[in-house]
């Protein structure tokens, strides 16, 4: 991937300047020197923040306090890209323990309490009167009252895991109250506070630094690369991904802000890679605010201040998606894909992409919600000897079944010899040529291996996958039957169910998947057994996961918690039990129906 960068010089630009429609093209017939100099004279000057993208009065000042009683050190931000989402709040730090004081960051009431396995774990939600409600996730545990609500629920429900609305008014809080110690559960990746602000009505979460809460911010977010793709809609449609060439352009690579490049002529967008900081350059935090100019023309702007629910997993067209499952690196398109349904962008008529004829001026610039920015010209120069070249994508070309052409919009049916995809209409963002193949059989199979797409082409919505099964099996091993994902020499069960010769699931991404069967029970491994009246193992299972898991004492039941995350289940005698010998009885079943059972007598003094 070479492209050659050159100085300025003696280039000849053209002292008329105009818009071809929305594509901007700049002529050369001019005195060059000064057609440059007075367009970037022009452009140095950072035009003034747009209202909507500070905080201006949208959102109520001074009303929320932290949720926490000392100085916050955020770890995460809104907009943050995540896996398939944005981050819809903000993550505080807290020091990698566990068990410190959460309050109520206004005056309310406990409108919902969910507890999880998965994703926000142990959360709690607080309905304001002012129309907005507070969430707080990842808690280690709530305060005494509202444990004690919670506990009367799960063993009334006989599950570890439940949804609760209390009756409006039922748990009222005063802001600065305990409600909650911090921890660790659900899909966390260590010990923090997740905290949002959410509008009541809708549910859609809103950045909480635009309600005035004091967390120290003092740095500037940072362009640190950039790749320029060559719009060419046929290569996309056989390969997933527009070709592109990457430049970096942290301040040290670029440290006065201007890069020039030399390209052919054509239609060309723009991604770019950019980190917030807010106290060290150490931290990496998402950026809010960014856009891209041409000759101080709009091209493209993004501007996250709410998120959608509904819409969230639009991530996945925001960045380039190729470029992250390629390099695992999330770059933020500054343009937008036809099927795209995130709606906090401004854009040109061409979405963001533009032509180049003879030379451009591109400004990015990323931006914080305190309004300090980075910004970066990119100066680009078309040349005739050019030639655009990108890195080759690593792509499976062995064993082509059958292919067939996705147009957003319409639905896909694929069907191989003995495999099958099926794709919504708008399961893909763009046109794809989608390709089923097959590869040679694994040890453990029931089936060869399957490729459906590329790993680096997103899906949307969810799809099915369906396999046959090419190994002869007894009815009595339908219901262990299950698809399995082979990545990187990983496995992953995603599950599915036996119909006629076949094994059909649902996935959300593309990859390498095989048929495998599921006859081995969990494992269960003591680490406290009624020592000081707690109780802890270690669960695991071979392929298909653990799907429950029931503890009694004396056959009545015994309310225990699982991590998935360590595969550690505990629990802690809660109710009174007579002194001396009791039976304790745990068991445990996976996705697939295998069941362990584990049973010892205990006794309580």
């Amino acid at each position: 991937m070479l492209l050659i960068l050159f100085p300025l010089l003696a280039w000849v630009l053209l002292s008329d300047e105009r818009s071809n429609g929305n594509k901007i093209v700049v002529e050369q017939t001019g005195d060059t020197s000064i057609v440059i100099q007075d367009t970037l004279v022009m452009l140095d000057e950072d035009p003034e923040p747009l209202p909507e993208m500070m905080p201006d009065g949208r959102f109520p000042q001074n009303y929320f306090k932290l949720p926490v009683n000392y100085d916050a050190f955020i770890v995460g931000t809104f907009g943050e890209l995540r896996s398939n989402h944005f981050h819809t709040g903000v993550d505080i730090r807290t020091g990698g323990i566990e068990g410190k004081e959460v309050f109520a960051s206004a005056d309310g009431y406990v409108s919902r309490i969910n507890v999880s396995e998965t994703g926000y774990g142990n959360a709690l939600y607080i309905a304001h009167p002012n129309g907005y409600t507070t969430v707080y996730a990842h808690l280690q545990r709530f305060n005494k009252d509202i444990q004690f609500y919670v506990r009367k629920h799960q063993y009334a429900s006989k599950s570890f895991e439940v949804e609760l609305y209390p009756e409006k008014g039922l748990i009222q809080v005063k802001q600065g109250e305990l409600i909650a110690y911090s921890g660790n559960t659900g899909g966390s990746g260590g010990p923090h506070l997740h905290f949002e602000i959410r509008k009541s009505n809708t549910s859609e979460p809103v950045n909480p630094l635009l309600f005035g809460i004091p967390i120290a911010d003092n740095l500037s977010p940072e362009i640190l690369k950039i790749n320029v793709y060559k719009i060419d809609k046929d290569y996309r449609t056989e390969m997933g991904s527009f070709p592109f060439v990457s430049r970096n352009t942290d301040k040290n690579s670029v440290s006065n802000r201007t890069l020039t490049m030399k390209l052919p002529q054509g239609h060309y967008a723009i991604s770019a890679f950019m980190k917030d900081y807010f106290r060290s350059h150490t931290e990496n935090l998402g950026v809010n605010y960014s856009g891209l100019y041409a000759n101080d023309k709009l091209l493209f702007e993004s501007k996250i201040d709410i998120i959608d629910f509904a819409t969230t997993r639009y991530i996945n067209s925001h960045i380039d998606y190729c470029y992250f499952k390629t390099d695992g690196i999330r770059a933020q398109k500054l343009y937008k894909d036809d099927i795209n349904k995130l709606d906090f962008y401004s854009y040109n008529s061409d979405k963001g992409t533009f032509l180049l004829k003879d030379s451009i001026v591109l400004k990015l610039y990323a931006q914080d919600c305190t309004g300090r920015r980075d910004s970066l010209f990119v100066k680009l120069f078309a040349d005739s000897t050019s030639v655009f070249n990108s890195t080759p994508l690593l792509r499976e070309t062995e064993g082509i079944e059958h292919c067939k052409v996705f147009n957003p919009g319409n639905p896909l049916a694929l069907t191989a010899h003995n495999a099958r995809l099926t794709l919504s209409s708008n399961a893909l963002y763009f046109k794809y040529k989608v390709c089923i193949k097959v590869h040679n059989k694994v040890n453990d199979g029931y089936s060869p291996l399957w490729s459906f797409g590329e790993r680096h082409v997103p899906i949307q919505t969810k799809s099915t996958i369906a396999i046959k099964v090419e190994r002869e099996i007894t009815p009595s091993l339908y219901s262990k039957i299950l698809i399995v994902e082979l990545d990187n020499g990983k496995k992953y069960s995603v599950g599915g169910k036996y119909r006629a010769g076949f094994v059909e699931t649902s996935v959300r991404n593309f990859g390498t998947f095989y048929i495998a069967i599921d006859t081995i029970p969990p494992t269960i491994k003591v680490i406290k057994l009624n020592s000081n009246q707690e109780f802890a193992f270690t669960l695991g299972d071979n392929l298909s996961g653990v799907k429950s898991y029931n503890a009694f004492i004396d056959n009545k039941w015994f309310l225990m918690e699982y991590d998935p995350k360590t595969g550690l289940l505990s629990g802690k005698l809660q109710v009174p039990f007579d002194k001396g010998i009791h039976n304790f009885t745990l068991k445990v079943k996976d996705e697939r129906g295998n069941e362990a059972i584990f049973e010892r007598t205990i006794t309580i003094p």
